[in-house]
Protein backbone atom coordinates (compact mmCIF):
# COMPACT_ATOMS: atom_id res chain seq x y z
CA UNK A 1 0.00 0.00 0.00
CA UNK A 2 1.36 3.41 -0.95
CA UNK A 3 1.94 6.17 1.59
CA UNK A 4 -0.82 8.24 -0.05
CA UNK A 5 -3.31 5.34 0.11
CA UNK A 6 -2.45 4.77 3.75
CA UNK A 7 -3.08 8.41 4.59
CA UNK A 8 -6.50 8.24 2.90
CA UNK A 9 -7.63 5.57 5.38
CA UNK A 10 -9.25 7.11 8.49
CA UNK A 11 -7.12 6.96 11.61
CA UNK A 12 -9.70 4.94 13.54
CA UNK A 13 -9.76 2.33 10.75
CA UNK A 14 -5.98 2.11 10.56
CA UNK A 15 -5.89 1.47 14.30
CA UNK A 16 -8.37 -1.43 14.02
CA UNK A 17 -11.43 0.27 15.54
CA UNK A 18 -14.97 0.67 14.34
CA UNK A 19 -16.09 4.20 13.52
CA UNK A 20 -16.04 6.03 16.92
CA UNK A 21 -19.11 7.98 18.00
CA UNK A 22 -18.78 8.37 21.79
CA UNK A 23 -16.15 10.24 23.73
CA UNK A 24 -14.85 6.95 25.14
CA UNK A 25 -14.58 5.48 21.65
CA UNK A 26 -12.93 8.64 20.32
CA UNK A 27 -10.30 8.39 23.04
CA UNK A 28 -9.78 4.69 22.49
CA UNK A 29 -9.48 5.10 18.73
CA UNK A 30 -6.79 7.74 19.01
CA UNK A 31 -8.82 10.50 17.37
CA UNK A 32 -8.49 12.46 20.62
CA UNK A 33 -4.84 12.05 21.47
CA UNK A 34 -1.73 13.94 20.50
CA UNK A 35 -3.80 16.23 18.26
CA UNK A 36 -5.90 17.55 21.13
CA UNK A 37 -4.11 20.84 20.46
CA UNK A 38 -6.27 21.29 17.35
CA UNK A 39 -9.82 22.62 17.31
CA UNK A 40 -12.52 23.61 14.84
CA UNK A 41 -13.50 27.29 14.67
CA UNK A 42 -17.01 26.55 13.39
CA UNK A 43 -18.49 24.08 10.95
CA UNK A 44 -19.43 26.79 8.47
CA UNK A 45 -16.22 28.82 8.67
CA UNK A 46 -14.14 25.67 8.47
CA UNK A 47 -15.96 24.36 5.41
CA UNK A 48 -15.71 27.61 3.48
CA UNK A 49 -12.17 28.56 4.46
CA UNK A 50 -9.43 28.46 1.83
CA UNK A 51 -6.99 27.64 4.59
CA UNK A 52 -9.12 24.64 5.50
CA UNK A 53 -9.06 23.33 1.96
CA UNK A 54 -5.27 23.55 1.93
CA UNK A 55 -4.94 21.92 5.33
CA UNK A 56 -7.39 19.14 4.52
CA UNK A 57 -5.28 18.22 1.51
CA UNK A 58 -2.82 16.73 3.99
CA UNK A 59 0.13 18.28 2.20
CA UNK A 60 3.53 18.54 3.80
CA UNK A 61 4.37 21.81 5.52
CA UNK A 62 6.73 24.03 3.56
CA UNK A 63 9.63 25.28 5.66
CA UNK A 64 10.03 29.04 5.76
CA UNK A 65 13.14 30.44 4.12
CA UNK A 66 12.97 33.67 6.14
CA UNK A 67 15.51 34.41 8.85
CA UNK A 68 14.51 33.32 12.39
CA UNK A 69 12.96 36.17 14.38
CA UNK A 70 12.74 36.78 18.14
CA UNK A 71 11.16 39.67 20.03
CA UNK A 72 12.08 40.50 23.61
CA UNK A 73 9.60 42.82 25.32
CA UNK A 74 10.60 44.58 28.53
CA UNK A 75 7.27 45.33 30.18
CA UNK A 76 7.00 48.54 32.16
CA UNK A 77 9.01 51.14 30.24
CA UNK A 78 12.73 50.32 30.26
CA UNK A 79 15.48 52.94 29.96
CA UNK A 80 16.57 51.76 26.54
CA UNK A 81 17.32 55.41 25.69
CA UNK A 82 19.97 55.47 28.42
CA UNK A 83 21.83 52.38 27.20
CA UNK A 84 22.04 52.96 23.46
CA UNK A 85 22.58 56.74 23.16
CA UNK A 86 20.19 58.44 20.70
CA UNK A 87 21.64 61.25 18.59
CA UNK A 88 20.14 64.19 16.71
CA UNK A 89 19.08 64.41 13.07
CA UNK A 90 22.70 64.87 11.98
CA UNK A 91 23.75 61.78 13.98
CA UNK A 92 25.58 64.02 16.46
CA UNK A 93 25.29 63.92 20.24
CA UNK A 94 22.67 66.08 21.91
CA UNK A 95 23.91 69.03 23.94
CA UNK A 96 22.25 67.64 27.05
CA UNK A 97 21.18 64.22 28.30
CA UNK A 98 20.09 65.23 31.81
CA UNK A 99 16.50 63.95 31.45
CA UNK A 100 17.91 60.68 30.15
CA UNK A 101 20.03 60.04 33.22
CA UNK A 102 23.28 60.68 31.38
CA UNK A 103 24.39 64.09 32.63
CA UNK A 104 24.13 67.65 31.36
CA UNK A 105 26.92 67.55 28.81
CA UNK A 106 26.67 65.52 25.64
CA UNK A 107 30.27 66.37 24.80
CA UNK A 108 31.55 64.90 28.06
CA UNK A 109 29.30 61.83 28.08
CA UNK A 110 31.49 58.69 28.00
CA UNK A 111 30.68 56.67 24.87
CA UNK A 112 31.46 53.02 24.23
CA UNK A 113 31.30 51.92 20.61
CA UNK A 114 30.02 48.39 20.00
CA UNK A 115 28.52 46.43 17.09
CA UNK A 116 30.85 48.29 14.77
CA UNK A 117 30.19 51.96 15.45
CA UNK A 118 27.08 52.13 17.63
CA UNK A 119 27.19 54.54 20.61
CA UNK A 120 26.34 53.21 24.06
CA UNK A 121 26.67 54.88 27.46
CA UNK A 122 30.31 54.15 28.21
CA UNK A 123 32.50 53.52 31.22
CA UNK A 124 32.17 55.47 34.43
CA UNK A 125 35.20 57.78 34.66
CA UNK A 126 38.17 56.06 36.24
CA UNK A 127 36.55 52.61 36.11
CA UNK A 128 35.90 49.71 33.75
CA UNK A 129 32.20 49.66 34.74
CA UNK A 130 29.80 50.35 31.90
CA UNK A 131 26.97 52.80 32.44
CA UNK A 132 25.01 50.75 29.90
CA UNK A 133 24.29 47.57 31.77
CA UNK A 134 22.33 46.27 28.80
CA UNK A 135 25.57 46.26 26.81
CA UNK A 136 27.37 44.68 29.76
CA UNK A 137 24.79 41.87 29.76
CA UNK A 138 25.21 41.22 26.04
CA UNK A 139 28.99 41.21 26.26
CA UNK A 140 28.99 38.79 29.18
CA UNK A 141 26.78 36.28 27.39
CA UNK A 142 27.65 36.57 23.69
CA UNK A 143 31.46 36.38 23.65
CA UNK A 144 31.66 34.92 20.14
CA UNK A 145 28.44 36.25 18.60
CA UNK A 146 28.84 39.94 19.36
CA UNK A 147 31.51 40.53 16.71
CA UNK A 148 29.14 39.23 14.04
CA UNK A 149 26.10 41.18 15.24
CA UNK A 150 24.79 44.44 13.78
CA UNK A 151 22.68 46.88 15.82
CA UNK A 152 20.27 49.74 15.05
CA UNK A 153 18.39 51.89 17.56
CA UNK A 154 14.79 52.83 16.69
CA UNK A 155 13.55 56.09 18.25
CA UNK A 156 9.80 56.60 18.65
CA UNK A 157 7.28 57.75 21.21
CA UNK A 158 5.26 55.23 23.19
CA UNK A 159 2.52 54.98 25.78
CA UNK A 160 3.82 54.41 29.29
CA UNK A 161 2.86 51.25 31.17
CA UNK A 162 0.51 50.21 28.38
CA UNK A 163 -0.12 47.02 26.46
CA UNK A 164 -1.61 49.04 23.61
CA UNK A 165 1.59 50.15 21.88
CA UNK A 166 1.62 48.72 18.36
CA UNK A 167 5.20 47.53 18.40
CA UNK A 168 4.73 43.82 17.68
CA UNK A 169 5.62 42.70 14.16
CA UNK A 170 4.11 39.22 14.65
CA UNK A 171 1.24 39.72 12.19
CA UNK A 172 3.47 41.21 9.53
CA UNK A 173 5.91 38.33 9.92
CA UNK A 174 3.13 35.77 9.60
CA UNK A 175 1.75 37.52 6.53
CA UNK A 176 5.23 37.49 4.99
CA UNK A 177 5.36 33.71 5.39
CA UNK A 178 7.46 33.16 8.51
CA UNK A 179 6.18 29.96 10.09
CA UNK A 180 7.49 26.88 11.79
CA UNK A 181 7.57 23.37 10.38
CA UNK A 182 5.85 21.75 13.40
CA UNK A 183 5.00 24.60 15.79
CA UNK A 184 3.14 27.87 15.28
CA UNK A 185 4.19 31.34 16.40
CA UNK A 186 5.12 31.12 20.08
CA UNK A 187 4.86 33.67 22.89
CA UNK A 188 5.00 33.91 26.67
CA UNK A 189 1.94 36.08 27.39
CA UNK A 190 -1.73 35.31 26.78
CA UNK A 191 -2.24 38.09 24.27
CA UNK A 192 -2.74 38.20 20.52
CA UNK A 193 0.96 38.97 20.02
CA UNK A 194 2.35 36.68 22.74
CA UNK A 195 3.67 39.76 24.60
CA UNK A 196 2.10 42.90 26.05
CA UNK A 197 2.28 44.80 22.77
CA UNK A 198 -0.39 45.15 20.09
CA UNK A 199 0.41 43.99 16.56
CA UNK A 200 1.24 46.62 13.96
CA UNK A 201 -0.99 46.70 10.83
CA UNK A 202 -1.79 42.97 10.72
CA UNK A 203 -3.34 40.80 13.43
CA UNK A 204 -1.49 37.49 13.72
CA UNK A 205 -2.96 34.05 14.27
CA UNK A 206 -3.18 33.09 17.92
CA UNK A 207 0.22 32.13 19.36
CA UNK A 208 1.07 29.02 21.28
CA UNK A 209 1.63 30.27 24.83
CA UNK A 210 4.80 28.79 26.32
CA UNK A 211 5.29 28.77 30.08
CA UNK A 212 7.15 25.48 30.34
CA UNK A 213 9.09 23.08 28.15
CA UNK A 214 6.06 20.78 28.04
CA UNK A 215 4.08 23.61 26.42
CA UNK A 216 6.26 23.00 23.37
CA UNK A 217 6.80 19.25 23.51
CA UNK A 218 3.12 18.53 24.25
CA UNK A 219 1.67 20.86 21.63
CA UNK A 220 3.45 19.90 18.46
CA UNK A 221 1.25 20.23 15.37
CA UNK A 222 1.93 20.20 11.64
CA UNK A 223 2.14 23.75 10.38
CA UNK A 224 0.41 23.24 7.01
CA UNK A 225 -1.76 26.33 7.52
CA UNK A 226 -4.02 24.72 10.13
CA UNK A 227 -2.90 26.83 13.13
CA UNK A 228 -3.42 30.04 11.18
CA UNK A 229 -7.14 30.21 11.87
CA UNK A 230 -7.36 28.67 15.34
CA UNK A 231 -7.61 30.73 18.50
CA UNK A 232 -6.37 29.57 21.90
CA UNK A 233 -9.96 29.19 23.10
CA UNK A 234 -10.86 27.16 20.04
CA UNK A 235 -7.94 24.82 20.57
CA UNK A 236 -8.93 24.17 24.17
CA UNK A 237 -12.53 23.43 23.12
CA UNK A 238 -11.83 20.53 20.77
CA UNK A 239 -12.38 17.70 23.27
CA UNK A 240 -15.64 19.17 24.50
CA UNK A 241 -16.88 19.82 21.00
CA UNK A 242 -16.22 16.34 19.66
CA UNK A 243 -17.30 14.48 22.79
CA UNK A 244 -20.75 16.07 22.66
CA UNK A 245 -21.53 14.80 19.17
CA UNK A 246 -24.28 12.19 19.12
CA UNK A 247 -24.33 9.27 16.68
CA UNK A 248 -26.96 11.01 14.59
CA UNK A 249 -24.91 14.20 14.53
CA UNK A 250 -21.86 12.32 13.36
CA UNK A 251 -23.90 10.69 10.57
CA UNK A 252 -25.40 14.03 9.55
CA UNK A 253 -22.03 15.73 9.72
CA UNK A 254 -20.47 13.15 7.45
CA UNK A 255 -23.27 13.41 4.92
CA UNK A 256 -22.63 16.97 3.77
CA UNK A 257 -19.68 18.87 2.31
CA UNK A 258 -18.93 20.62 5.57
CA UNK A 259 -18.75 17.35 7.45
CA UNK A 260 -16.57 15.70 4.84
CA UNK A 261 -14.02 18.50 4.97
CA UNK A 262 -14.14 18.54 8.77
CA UNK A 263 -13.61 14.79 8.92
CA UNK A 264 -10.73 15.02 6.44
CA UNK A 265 -9.19 17.83 8.41
CA UNK A 266 -9.23 15.91 11.69
CA UNK A 267 -7.92 12.74 10.07
CA UNK A 268 -5.16 14.70 8.32
CA UNK A 269 -4.19 16.39 11.57
CA UNK A 270 -3.91 13.07 13.35
CA UNK A 271 -1.85 11.51 10.58
CA UNK A 272 0.51 14.47 10.57
CA UNK A 273 0.79 14.48 14.34
CA UNK A 274 1.55 10.78 14.36
CA UNK A 275 4.35 11.38 11.89
CA UNK A 276 5.80 14.29 13.86
CA UNK A 277 5.53 12.48 17.17
CA UNK A 278 7.35 9.48 15.68
CA UNK A 279 10.12 11.79 14.47
CA UNK A 280 10.44 13.33 17.93
CA UNK A 281 10.48 9.91 19.61
CA UNK A 282 13.18 8.78 17.18
CA UNK A 283 15.27 11.89 17.77
CA UNK A 284 14.90 13.15 14.21
CA UNK A 285 13.22 16.29 15.54
CA UNK A 286 14.50 17.85 18.77
CA UNK A 287 12.35 20.17 20.90
CA UNK A 288 14.50 20.27 24.04
CA UNK A 289 17.82 22.10 23.37
CA UNK A 290 19.53 19.91 25.98
CA UNK A 291 18.96 16.92 23.70
CA UNK A 292 20.66 18.55 20.70
CA UNK A 293 24.05 17.24 19.63
CA UNK A 294 25.36 20.61 20.83
CA UNK A 295 23.29 20.41 23.98
CA UNK A 296 26.22 20.79 26.36
CA UNK A 297 27.25 24.11 24.79
CA UNK A 298 23.65 25.36 24.64
CA UNK A 299 23.06 24.38 28.26
CA UNK A 300 26.18 26.25 29.34
CA UNK A 301 24.98 29.43 27.59
CA UNK A 302 21.61 29.37 29.35
CA UNK A 303 22.75 27.96 32.69
CA UNK A 304 20.50 24.90 32.48
CA UNK A 305 20.97 21.17 32.92
CA UNK A 306 18.90 18.01 33.20
CA UNK A 307 17.84 19.01 36.69
CA UNK A 308 16.41 22.38 35.62
CA UNK A 309 12.72 22.73 36.38
CA UNK A 310 10.26 22.40 33.51
CA UNK A 311 8.96 25.96 33.95
CA UNK A 312 12.30 27.61 34.70
CA UNK A 313 12.51 30.88 32.75
CA UNK A 314 15.96 30.15 31.35
CA UNK A 315 14.84 26.74 30.08
CA UNK A 316 11.65 28.24 28.61
CA UNK A 317 13.57 31.02 26.84
CA UNK A 318 16.29 28.61 25.69
CA UNK A 319 13.69 26.22 24.27
CA UNK A 320 11.80 28.99 22.48
CA UNK A 321 14.96 30.46 20.99
CA UNK A 322 16.20 27.01 19.98
CA UNK A 323 12.98 26.00 18.22
CA UNK A 324 12.73 29.34 16.42
CA UNK A 325 16.33 29.04 15.24
CA UNK A 326 15.83 25.45 14.09
CA UNK A 327 12.73 26.41 12.13
CA UNK A 328 10.49 24.18 14.26
CA UNK A 329 8.50 27.25 15.38
CA UNK A 330 7.50 30.47 13.70
CA UNK A 331 8.52 33.79 15.23
CA UNK A 332 9.10 33.83 19.00
CA UNK A 333 8.03 36.52 21.47
CA UNK A 334 9.62 36.59 24.93
CA UNK A 335 8.69 38.96 27.73
CA UNK A 336 10.31 39.97 31.02
CA UNK A 337 8.40 42.10 33.52
CA UNK A 338 9.61 44.55 36.14
CA UNK A 339 10.82 47.40 33.91
CA UNK A 340 8.64 50.08 35.49
CA UNK A 341 11.62 50.84 37.72
CA UNK A 342 11.51 54.59 38.46
CA UNK A 343 12.15 54.07 42.18
CA UNK A 344 14.53 57.02 42.73
CA UNK A 345 17.55 54.77 42.38
CA UNK A 346 19.57 53.32 39.53
CA UNK A 347 20.16 50.01 41.30
CA UNK A 348 17.00 48.22 40.21
CA UNK A 349 17.30 49.54 36.67
CA UNK A 350 20.93 48.45 36.31
CA UNK A 351 20.08 44.92 37.41
CA UNK A 352 17.09 44.70 35.10
CA UNK A 353 18.98 46.17 32.15
CA UNK A 354 21.81 43.69 32.62
CA UNK A 355 19.30 40.82 32.69
CA UNK A 356 17.72 42.03 29.43
CA UNK A 357 21.14 42.21 27.80
CA UNK A 358 21.92 38.73 29.11
CA UNK A 359 18.83 37.23 27.46
CA UNK A 360 19.69 38.92 24.16
CA UNK A 361 23.30 37.77 24.48
CA UNK A 362 22.29 34.17 25.16
CA UNK A 363 19.98 34.15 22.15
CA UNK A 364 22.77 35.52 19.94
CA UNK A 365 25.25 32.98 21.30
CA UNK A 366 22.72 30.19 20.69
CA UNK A 367 22.54 31.29 17.06
CA UNK A 368 26.34 31.25 16.88
CA UNK A 369 26.53 27.72 18.27
CA UNK A 370 23.91 26.49 15.81
CA UNK A 371 25.40 28.47 12.92
CA UNK A 372 22.07 30.20 12.22
CA UNK A 373 21.16 33.77 11.35
CA UNK A 374 18.97 35.54 13.90
CA UNK A 375 17.02 38.81 13.93
CA UNK A 376 16.05 40.21 17.35
CA UNK A 377 13.90 43.20 18.16
CA UNK A 378 13.80 44.56 21.72
CA UNK A 379 10.73 46.58 22.68
CA UNK A 380 9.28 48.27 25.74
CA UNK A 381 6.29 50.44 26.64
CA UNK A 382 7.56 53.96 27.23
CA UNK A 383 10.72 55.01 29.04
CA UNK A 384 11.87 56.69 32.26
CA UNK A 385 12.82 60.23 33.25
CA UNK A 386 15.55 61.46 35.58
CA UNK A 387 14.19 65.02 35.69
CA UNK A 388 15.88 68.23 34.58
CA UNK A 389 19.01 68.27 36.74
CA UNK A 390 20.94 70.95 34.92
CA UNK A 391 23.66 71.13 37.56
CA UNK A 392 24.19 67.40 37.56
CA UNK A 393 27.36 66.48 35.70
CA UNK A 394 27.05 62.82 36.70
CA UNK A 395 26.07 60.03 34.35
CA UNK A 396 23.76 57.99 36.56
CA UNK A 397 20.93 60.23 37.71
CA UNK A 398 18.15 58.29 39.40
CA UNK A 399 14.92 57.40 37.63
CA UNK A 400 11.97 59.37 39.01
CA UNK A 401 9.02 58.95 36.60
CA UNK A 402 7.74 57.64 33.25
CA UNK A 403 8.52 59.37 29.98
CA UNK A 404 6.94 57.76 26.93
CA UNK A 405 8.20 60.29 24.39
CA UNK A 406 11.71 58.94 24.93
CA UNK A 407 10.75 55.38 23.93
CA UNK A 408 13.41 53.40 22.03
CA UNK A 409 13.46 49.93 20.45
CA UNK A 410 16.48 47.90 19.34
CA UNK A 411 17.26 45.80 16.28
CA UNK A 412 20.04 43.20 16.48
CA UNK A 413 20.99 40.96 13.58
CA UNK A 414 23.46 38.09 13.87
CA UNK A 415 25.01 36.53 10.76
CA UNK A 416 27.47 33.61 11.15
CA UNK A 417 29.32 34.89 8.09
CA UNK A 418 30.08 38.25 9.69
CA UNK A 419 28.51 41.51 10.82
CA UNK A 420 26.07 42.93 8.27
CA UNK A 421 26.79 46.40 6.90
CA UNK A 422 24.55 49.27 7.97
CA UNK A 423 24.20 52.83 6.72
CA UNK A 424 23.58 54.26 10.18
CA UNK A 425 23.04 53.38 13.82
CA UNK A 426 19.55 54.85 14.35
CA UNK A 427 16.13 55.13 12.73
CA UNK A 428 14.51 58.49 13.41
CA UNK A 429 16.26 60.75 15.94
CA UNK A 430 16.01 62.67 19.21
CA UNK A 431 15.36 66.40 19.34
CA UNK A 432 17.05 69.01 21.52
CA UNK A 433 14.21 68.38 23.99
CA UNK A 434 15.62 64.86 24.50
CA UNK A 435 12.63 63.13 22.94
CA UNK A 436 11.88 61.26 19.76
CA UNK A 437 11.06 63.40 16.76
CA UNK A 438 7.37 63.06 15.90
CA UNK A 439 7.28 64.95 12.60
CA UNK A 440 6.92 61.73 10.57
CA UNK A 441 5.26 58.34 10.98
CA UNK A 442 8.64 56.95 12.05
CA UNK A 443 8.12 58.71 15.39
CA UNK A 444 5.05 56.61 16.22
CA UNK A 445 5.20 53.14 17.73
CA UNK A 446 3.39 51.56 14.78
CA UNK A 447 5.66 53.37 12.34
CA UNK A 448 8.66 52.09 14.29
CA UNK A 449 7.34 48.53 14.08
CA UNK A 450 6.87 48.77 10.33
CA UNK A 451 10.37 50.22 9.99
CA UNK A 452 11.77 47.26 11.95
CA UNK A 453 9.82 44.88 9.70
CA UNK A 454 11.11 46.65 6.59
CA UNK A 455 14.70 46.19 7.77
CA UNK A 456 13.97 42.52 8.41
CA UNK A 457 12.73 42.17 4.83
CA UNK A 458 15.80 44.03 3.55
CA UNK A 459 18.10 41.56 5.30
CA UNK A 460 16.11 38.72 3.76
CA UNK A 461 16.33 40.38 0.31
CA UNK A 462 12.53 40.22 0.16
CA UNK A 463 11.41 43.82 -0.06
CA UNK A 464 8.66 42.56 -2.39
CA UNK A 465 6.91 41.35 0.78
CA UNK A 466 6.43 44.93 1.99
CA UNK A 467 2.88 45.33 0.75
CA UNK A 468 -0.53 46.74 1.62
CA UNK A 469 -0.87 49.20 4.50
CA UNK A 470 2.73 48.63 5.58
CA UNK A 471 4.01 49.69 2.17
CA UNK A 472 1.65 52.65 2.16
CA UNK A 473 2.88 53.76 5.58
CA UNK A 474 6.53 53.74 4.49
CA UNK A 475 7.03 54.88 0.93
CA UNK A 476 9.50 56.98 -1.01
CA UNK A 477 11.75 59.09 1.19
CA UNK A 478 10.36 57.63 4.42
CA UNK A 479 11.35 54.12 3.38
CA UNK A 480 14.83 55.33 2.48
CA UNK A 481 15.13 56.89 5.95
CA UNK A 482 13.89 53.71 7.62
CA UNK A 483 16.16 51.18 5.91
CA UNK A 484 19.56 50.93 7.59
CA UNK A 485 20.80 47.56 6.33
CA UNK A 486 22.65 47.38 3.04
Amino acid sequence: MSKKEKQEIPLWARLGHGKPVSRRELLASGVISFSAYLVIPSWITLATSTANAQAAACGDAVASTLIPHLTLNLAGGAALQANFVPHNQADQRLDNYDRMGLGNSGVNLPIEMEFGSVPFAGKKPGTEILISQFLAGVRANAPTAISRTAFVGVNSRGRDDSSENKLSTSGLLSQAGLRGSILPFVGTERTVSGIRQLPAIVKPSSPLIVNSLSSLSGSVVPASNLPDFLSAQQRSSLLTLISKLSSSQVRKLSSDAQGTETKNLLECANIKNEQVKSMIDAGAVVIDPRRDTKGAALSAVWGIDDGTGNNNESLVFASMAYNVLQGNAGAGALEIGGYDYHDNTRTTANTRDFNAGAVVGRALETAAILGKKLFIQVTTDGAVDSGEKLNNAGFESTWTSDRGNANVSYILYFDPAGRAATSGFQINYFTAGQESDESTILGTNEGAAVAIFANYLKINKRMDLLTGDAAAMLNGALLDKAIKFA
